[in-house]
């Protein structure tokens, strides 16, 4: 059974699956176990398009999240893995609000509905004219 310091908490949330797996090996290496979970996949099965709306997070047991808070702070870098204009560094409120423009779920759904008529106009073609 586990115990509540062994439940996972996420200790940090990156935008992608390279600086969340880079943040674990850090913690790893302090000796700290780390897990990551990966981002979820689009509905193209994650062809060119894997979306980190909400970040990959970062896991650690409760009982090791302080020592894991102060690795990390004492491992920041301004390096690659920390990009200023990034929507997943702003805080929550701003990254709901910017998570996917309007314009690009509604060009989404067009395109949906156009693949579904072309479908069914192809079935009506191949099946019922003779």
């Amino acid at each position: 059974m586990t115990t509540d310091a062994d439940a996972l908490v996420e200790v940090t949330r990156v935008p992608s699956e390279f600086a969340a797996e880079s943040i674990a090996i850090v913690l790893r290496d302090a000796g700290i176990e780390a897990f990551v979970f990966a981002a979820e996949r689009s509905w193209t099965g994650g062809i060119g398009f894997a979306t980190t709306r909400g970040g990959v997070p970062v896991m650690v047991r409760r009982a090791d999240r302080d020592d894991a808070t102060a690795v990390l702070a004492e491992n920041a870098t301004d390096g690659p893995l920390e990009d200023p204009d990034d929507p997943f560094d702003q805080p929550d409120e701003a990254r709901r609000s910017s998570a996917r423009p309007l314009a690009a779920t509604i060009s989404a759904g067009v395109l949906m509905l156009i693949l579904i008529l072309c479908a069914i106009g192809a079935a009506i073609i191949l099946f019922i004219v003779p």
